[in-house]
């Protein structure tokens, strides 16, 4: 299942959508989705399209947050390659 599909099922089932497990969440399926998918998607957008669940803030925060600790590599936008994400930030 794509990482768009998802975002409306992660949001009508999340108890607290504005939180690190939504985004763990949506980047991993992303990063799961075949290459053609993952170069067209610009993470960042996919993210803050969750309607009104998180913040541009918070988003960018934990991007910053996991990019520093070498999780992921982001590009232009775009999720480039990512190791095993931390349950909590």
């Amino acid at each position: 299942m794509s990482a768009i599909v998802r975002v409306g099922q992660l949001n009508s089932t999340t108890i607290n959508p504005n939180n690190y497990a939504l985004i763990r969440t949506l980047l991993m399926d992303l990063n799961q989705a075949a290459d053609m998918v993952k170069a067209s998607v610009m993470a960042v957008f996919l993210l803050l399209s969750v309607p009104g669940s998180l913040s541009r803030s918070y988003v960018m925060l934990v991007l910053s947050e996991l990019r520093k600790g070498g999780y992921v590599t982001i590009e232009k936008g775009k999720l480039v390659s990512m190791t095993s994400l931390p349950e909590k930030l």
